[in-house]
């Protein structure tokens, strides 16, 4: 049994994926904003039972099992901290928190309390990653040599939080991360060195766009483009020593739009393979939902291991652009 603490866009965008989930996976029984009236209005949009105008008594309702934390990056931590210290399961936005020490202590709390916690990738819970997965392992492309790709969205509000420093702002925290987390799961190790590039608001003080470069221990090189005031390919593509694979949807795919573009050197043909799904935020909640009946406190999907990683990647690229 779900609560929301936070009703903005990506909430609204998440609860539309819920309606293509069995009632045990997602029943929504409470949302939570700072406004009465939005809590109500959101509540009454999507069939919710109760809402509240503070996350605090969201908390308090004994019958939410799981929260899910859909408020700016900078309250992650705190209202992940408080839902877990009230016996809650746990679902938290990306990035998980603002740096690495605040994922840390994140987890630390999840560990102790004895409680689900996730990062939430929605694309990593998609069956064509799974897929992808299971093709570099069985070495169909040979060894990783290099990735590219991105994930960019051109225009937004200089008022918007994802535009403001102090609230975890710039296109590296906003869509960079993702290609930073399928390019690490790609190599299959942790990046050694992370340097970006990118152009930084005046008003803003966040990079509005930018280019990140990682290297692998294993020889492996990856890069990326992300930004919010930019339009770029979204896909990513894997080159080997022996071919390529090219993931044209990687982030939020539509039911037919999830396909796999494996090339072989040998013969350079394409064997494109189309991996269906559910909405993105359906597979989401049904892999969040899973985890916890199986009484586990990480998803296979996205384990705090990998949101350390990610963490650590991002705060690298970030320190290398001066943020």
């Amino acid at each position: 049994r779900w609560g929301v603490l936070g009703l903005g866009s990506i909430a609204n965008r998440v609860l539309k994926g819920f309606k293509e989930t069995p009632p045990d996976a997602t029943t929504v029984v409470a949302a939570a904003s700072r406004s009465d009236e939005k809590a109500r209005t959101f509540a009454r949009q999507y069939g919710i039972a109760r809402s509240y105008g503070s996350y605090e008594a969201l908390l308090k309702d004994r019958d939410v099992d799981l929260v899910y934390v859909a408020l700016p990056n900078h309250l992650h931590k705190e209202w992940t901290l408080k839902a877990l210290a009230a016996g809650k399961h746990v679902l938290c936005e990306k990035p998980v928190g603002l740096n690495e020490a605040e994922a840390r202590a994140m987890i630390a709390a999840a560990k102790t309390r004895k409680r689900f916690l996730m990062e939430a990738f929605m694309y990593r819970c998609h069956p064509q990653i799974a897929r992808l997965k299971a093709l570099l392992k069985a070495g169909a492309i040979g060894e990783v040599r290099t990735i590219a790709g991105g994930f960019s969205y051109g225009g937004i509000n200089e008022d918007n939080c994802r535009m403001m420093l102090a609230e975890g702002g710039g296109g590296l925290m906003d869509v960079g991360c993702y290609p930073v987390s399928l390019m690490r799961l790609a190599a299959g190790e942790e990046p050694v060195t992370c340097e970006a590039v990118g152009t930084i608001g005046k008003r803003s003080k966040v990079d509005h766009w930018a280019a990140g470069l990682m290297r692998f221990p294993g020889g492996a090189v990856a890069h990326f483009d992300c930004g919010m005031m930019v339009n770029t390919d979204w896909s990513v593509t894997i080159f080997g020593s022996a071919g390529k694979i090219k993931v044209t949807s990687p982030w939020v795919p539509g039911p037919a739009e999830a396909r796999l573009e494996v090339t072989r050197s040998s013969d350079g043909k394409t064997e494109t393979i189309a991996v269906p799904a559910k909405h993105i935020f359906a597979n989401e909640a049904e892999a969040v939902a899973r985890a916890i009946r199986a009484g586990k406190t990480q998803a296979p999907e996205m384990t705090w291991d990998d949101t350390l990683g990610n963490m650590r990647a991002l705060d690298a690229l970030r320190a290398s652009m001066g943020l």
